[in-house]
Order: structure tokens, then C-alpha cells, then sequence
């Protein structure tokens, strides 16, 4: 027997209003996909079962701090093989490969408000939050990642080895905005909060979910917007290609409007080139610096 559950694992989350970060021209629209509908099936694959425990033996080694700290050696000598403009940028390049915190130290601070402009009015129409005084953020810094075209704070980076990882911040929306419109197809979220949506519970480790075997799964708490929100972690992979994706689920009030955010990161690569392993340990080296700028991002009210 299937359950059909209507939820959106493997599309990236796309902002509802646009700012221009580094150059990028600023749009306005909402070119949101359609999410995909996933037929789960609530009894494992014993096959599938039977190469998990490998792969979860792998996801454990890439965890390590040996391992990490052996990627960012590896990281720095590539940053100094680079060309730079100037020998600050390759002093910044090659501390931030070395250890990708420093990414956000030496990342963008952003504030959209009416002192700076974009159109914020379009913004706190998009937000439903009518008292809407600024959104502020940090992009992260140019060696790391790119801003994604055409889009407000979502970056991407391709790693050496074709690991691709896209980062899509995001900030509050009122939650009778969010329900019908940004978080419309989490009804764990909408009905039971954060922590419940990142349990991701109708996801069964084994089972085969529209051509996307579940391979693991985790939940973790976070800092996120003065308070806790959860990070929900999902391990997949279809005929073509491995993902490790991260969610970053919060809901709470603040000054009386109940306010729900959700982002996320993801790691994926060619199933041919790259395993768990390695998509495992380019998250670790990365998510200390992404969790940095998932927790520095706050909104202010009138």
C-alpha cells in the first residue's frame, strides 16, 4: 500500500521577492515549480536496506574531524594555486578554504528596507508582514559561493569534484501568507511546527519514493532567529544522481504575528563520480559556515 505525500524534497526553494546582491539585476517574481508528488511506500526494499548500512558506515567516516580537517588542507593548497587581483583577496581566498567560517566574516552584509530600497513595499506585501521595517542578511563570501541569477539570497558552488551546493536562505513570512503560498505542500509544518516537519516522518528509510530511494535521515536542533528552529537532513539518490539535503525549519511570534521560515542546503553530485561519503564530507566542511549566515538573518519591525 502507498501513501501519496505532497512535499518539496528535491526542487529548490525560490524566494518570493528579489534583491540584487554583488551586480546581480533584482526581479520580482515568483517562479516558483510545482512540487513533485511522491508515492511513498511504507515497506522497505530489503536490497535497499542491505547497501544502506555501508553507505551509513561512509556518512559516519566522512563526519570525522580527521576527515574534515584533511578536506580543508586539501581546500587551502588548491586557493593558493589560484589567481588573484589583489593579495588581500588571496589572503581572504586561501583563510576561508582553510577554514570556510571565516566565509562569513568576510561575507556581504545585506539589509533590504525603504532606506536602501528594493522596492520594499513589494517585499512587505510578499511577507504579509505589514510592519515590516528591514530584512537583514549576509551573503557569503564570493570565493565560496555565487548568487544563483535572478534570484534574492539563493547561491550555489561547485566543488573540484562536481559536488554542487546550493544555499537558499529565506526570512519570516506571516503564517496565513506562508500556509497558502510558501509552505503549502509541509502540512507537518503548518499543523504541527518545525520540529515536526523536520522528523519528515512519511519518508521511510528503504522504500523507493517516485524514482528516489530514502536512504537516511536525521533531525538536529539549530539557532535560528533568537531561538530554536530544526535542521531535518534527508539522504537520496535516483537512477542518476546522490543529494544530501538539509531543511531549516522555524516558527514563533514576534510582537504578536506568528512568523514560519524554511531553508535549506544541498549537496548533490553525478551518481557515476561521487558517493555519500564524499557529498557527506563536503556538508561537514560547509555547514559550519551556512548554519553561521541560517542563524544571522533577522528582520526587524516597526
Amino acid at each position: 500500500m502507498k501513501k501519496v505525500l505532497l512535499v518539496l524534497l528535491f526542487v529548490p526553494l525560490v524566494s518570493f521577492a528579489q534583491v540584487q546582491v554583488s551586480g546581480q539585476t533584482p526581479t520580482y517574481g515568483n517562479p516558483n515549480p510545482q512540487p513533485i508528488q511522491v508515492q511513498v511506500q511504507t515497506k522497505p526494499n530489503q536490497r535497499l536496506l542491505n547497501s544502506i548500512n555501508s553507505i551509513n558506515s561512509s556518512i559516519r567516516n566522512a563526519s570525522s574531524s580527521v576527515a574534515r580537517s584533511n578536506y580543508a588542507i586539501a581546500a587551502a593548497e588548491n586557493a593558493k594555486a589560484n589567481v588573484y587581483a589583489s593579495d588581500l583577496e588571496m589572503r581572504q581566498s586561501v583563510e576561508i578554504a582553510s577554514n570556510p567560517s571565516k566565509g562569513f566574516q568576510y561575507g556581504e552584509q545585506v539589509e533590504i528596507s525603504k532606506r536602501t530600497g528594493y522596492k520594499f513595499r513589494d517585499w512587505q506585501k510578499s511577507t504579509g508582514i505589514k510592519n515590516l521595517k528591514s530584512i537583514n542578511f549576509k551573503a557569503p563570501h564570493k570565493s565560496l559561493f555565487n548568487v544563483i541569477v535572478g534570484s534574492s539570497a539563493n547561491f550555489e558552488n561547485t566543488s573540484d569534484n562536481n559536488i554542487k551546493t546550493v544555499l537558499d536562505l529565506e526570512w519570516p513570512y506571516e503564517f496565513s501568507v506562508a500556509k497558502n503560498r510558501y509552505i503549502k505542500d509541509y502540512p507537518d509544518f503548518i499543523n504541527f511546527g518545525a520540529e515536526k516537519a523536520a522528523e519528515f516522518s512519511k519518508l521511510i528509510i528503504g522504500t523507493e519514493s517516485n524514482g528516489y530511494n530514502i536512504i537516511h535521515k536525521t533531525i538536529s536542533r539549530v539557532r535560528m532567529f533568537e531561538g530554536n528552529g530544526y535542521r531535518g537532513t534527508l539522504y537520496y539518490e535516483d537512477k542518476y544522481d546522490r543529494a544530501i539535503k538539509d531543511f531549516y525549519f522555524h516558527n514563533d511570534k514576534k510582537e504578536g504575528i506568528k512568523l514560519y521560515t524554511l531553508m535549506s542546503a544541498k549537496f548533490s553530485g553525478d551518481k557515476n563520480e561521487i558517493s555519500f561519503e564524499q557529498l557527506e564530507t563536503r556538508r561537514q566542511y560547509l555547514r559550519s559556515l551556512i548554519e553561521q549566515h541560517i542563524s544571522n538573518l533577522s528582520i526587524t519591525l516597526k
